[in-house]
């Protein structure tokens, strides 16, 4: 139930500063937001799932930092890629070259590493 409020709040804080960006929001925009909340429910849901199989909690602190933030960055790349066929479906500009530039994924990645 946490993640699901978390998310949910995450959505509101994107679709409210969009809105307080360009002083108006467009239904594409809302729906690309509340996909990108739903994306990252299902990411860190399955996540959540992995570390509870692999017994991650009971890992020495040592072993389970590296862990962690490895298993975040390749979730934040997840994220980012899964995002590109839903900006597609919305009929946004979607430039092939911007996207798929390393420094561009890695930005992105990022900031979902630091979101998770």
């Amino acid at each position: 139930m946490l993640q699901v409020g978390g998310w949910s709040v995450y959505a509101l804080a994107q679709i409210v500063a969009s809105y307080m960006a360009s002083g108006s929001i467009t239904s594409r925009r809302v729906i690309l937001w509340l996909a990108e909340a739903l994306i990252c429910f299902g990411v860190t849901h399955y996540y959540r799932n992995l570390i509870k199989r692999w017994k991650w909690l009971s890992f020495p602190i040592h072993k389970l930092f590296p862990s962690v933030l490895a298993a975040v960055f390749i979730m934040g790349m997840v994220v980012y890629f899964v995002r590109i066929p839903i900006v597609l479906m919305l009929g946004r500009l979607f430039n092939p070259v911007t996207a798929f530039d390393i420094q561009q994924i890695l930005g992105q990645s990022l900031f979902y590493f630091i979101v998770f």
